[in-house]
Parts: structure tokens; C-alpha cells; sequence
């Protein structure tokens, strides 16, 4: 399980292996504290809630942390732009380019020019 306490606003998930209690006692294996005893000193449990999404026509992004009974990093789901994913046609002039190439191509493979 994943343990989290937000502090001045920031988010901090990472357990420190010598901790300081509430009581003023320095500890060592503070990340190996009971889950009671990580609860007693502000940690709580911390869930990350990505939801579904399309990779290719979406994305995620970072909303926020949910501050209840558990830490929740939330996200919310983001259309990317129709560019990123669907490849442009050629313009007329691009095709004329590329069946003159091909034209040229095939003309020197059956002995012509």
C-alpha cells in the first residue's frame, strides 16, 4: 500500500526511512511503521485514479489531489487536437509531384526514357 500527507500544500509520498514522530521521537524504519501508526501520524492511504482513456486521440491530465479519507491524485481526460492523430492528405500539387516521380520510375524499369 501506498501512504501519502499532504503538507503546506504539497503532496508527499514518499515515506522517509528515518522519520520524525509527532512526539518528537526520531525514528528509524519510519517507512516500516504499522498502518495504524502511519494513520496516527497524518499518512494516509494514497490512490492514484486514472480513468479510461483512448491513447491515441486522448491524453491525461493532472487534475488535483482529493483530501478525504484517502489522497486521491486525479485526473481528467483531454481530447488531443484532430492533427496530432489523422495524417493530412496530400495537396494536389504533392500528388502531381508523386505520380510524376513514379511515372519516371516506371518508365526506367520497362526500358523507356
Amino acid at each position: 500500500m501506498r501512504y501519502a500527507r499532504i503538507e503546506n500544500g504539497i503532496c508527499n509520498t514518499n515515506l522517509p526511512n528515518v522519520g520524525v514522530m509527532k512526539n518528537g521521537n526520531t525514528v528509524s524504519g519510519y517507512d516500516k511503521l504499522s498502518h495504524e501508526e502511519l494513520m496516527s501520524e497524518g499518512w494516509k492511504e494514497f490512490i492514484e485514479a486514472r480513468p479510461m482513456f483512448n491513447e491515441e486521440t486522448q491524453y491525461l491530465q493532472f487534475s488535483g489531489y482529493g483530501n478525504g479519507e484517502k489522497i486521491t491524485a486525479e485526473y481528467v481526460v483531454v481530447d488531443k487536437p484532430i492533427e496530432v492523430y489523422i495524417e493530412l492528405a496530400p495537396t494536389t500539387d504533392e500528388r502531381i509531384d508523386q505520380l510524376e516521380e513514379m511515372i519516371i520510375d516506371l518508365s526506367m524499369v520497362i526500358g523507356g526514357v
